[in-house]
């Protein structure tokens, strides 16, 4: 997408969806579905985030049974067709499908309509149905997110396809099974309050404007961040010391060790 394109979506998109991932249905108008998303946690639902999104791009087929999955951590990972030459859809790191079963070139899976897929084990790890597939500590969440530095930042985006500022500290911290809430103002209430002068690599740093939380990112030391900052910026390193940020820190939160 060119810059004009990210633009046009600024204010229009609520929130990113990952391929697989559950919704609940409250209506349908039209072509469209009105949904929550339990994962997105978010204080004005307590199901999950809520939203529009196109019917045709839901499924109500029941997920296959299986006793693992696979989530994807490479960046970006193709999904195959059972061929295994035919690209079926590109996929970014913490999709979750069903792992049927794996040998030394693929794992076998099948996407939420029912196809059988192909994805390679360097992409993904297999976990039981569920677990986290990284380690909660703070050295891996700041190794997770350096892996997206240079991505350009897209309104609502939770994912390799682009990032909103909360949708990095989202994603990263998903991966190790602490689901935290979708939006930054709420993400600034969960976990434990830090102190600026005890910041520590994999802490959340915030930062507000008439009292208003409008920005986080991932302290990694040295007076430093990394963030998703706003349209037209990639996902880049910045300094707590600099403007606007020095004047709009507004507290931190740590939620691993």
């Amino acid at each position: 997408m060119t810059t004009a394109q990210r633009l046009a979506l600024n204010g229009r998109v609520d929130s990113q969806l990952l391929l697989g991932e559950k919704v609940l249905v409250d209506k349908r108008q039209g072509t469209w579905a009105h949904v929550v998303v339990p994962d997105q946690p978010i204080p004005l639902d307590a199901r999950g985030y809520p939203g529009w999104i196109p019917a045709a791009q839901l499924t109500f087929r029941a997920p296959i049974a299986a006793a693992n999955d696979l989530v994807v951590l490479a960046p970006m990972a193709w999904v195959y067709a059972p061929d295994g030459v035919t690209r079926a859809v590109q996929v970014s790191m913490a999709t979750r499908l069903p792992a049927l079963r794996a040998d030394v070139k693929w794992v076998y899976s099948q996407l939420p309509d029912g196809r059988p897929v192909l994805l390679r084990p360097s992409d993904v790890a297999v976990v039981a149905k569920g677990a986290a597939p990284l380690p909660a500590t703070a050295a891996d969440v700041v190794r997770t997110a350096k892996l997206f530095l240079g991505l350009q930042y897209l309104w609502g985006g939770t994912s390799a396809f682009g990032f909103d500022c909360s949708g990095l500290t989202h994603l990263v911290f998903e991966l190790r099974g602490i689901t935290i809430p979708r939006d930054a103002d709420a993400q600034a209430r969960v976990g434990q309050a830090v102190a600026r002068a005890d910041l520590q690599p994999g802490d959340l740093v915030f930062f507000a404007s008439n009292g208003l939380v409008h920005h986080v990112g991932i302290y990694v030391g040295n007076n430093m961040m990394l963030s998703s900052l706003q349209t037209g910026s990639p996902v880049e390193y910045s300094s707590l010391a600099a403007q606007p940020f020095a004047s709009e820190y507004s507290g931190a939160r740590r939620l691993v060790g």
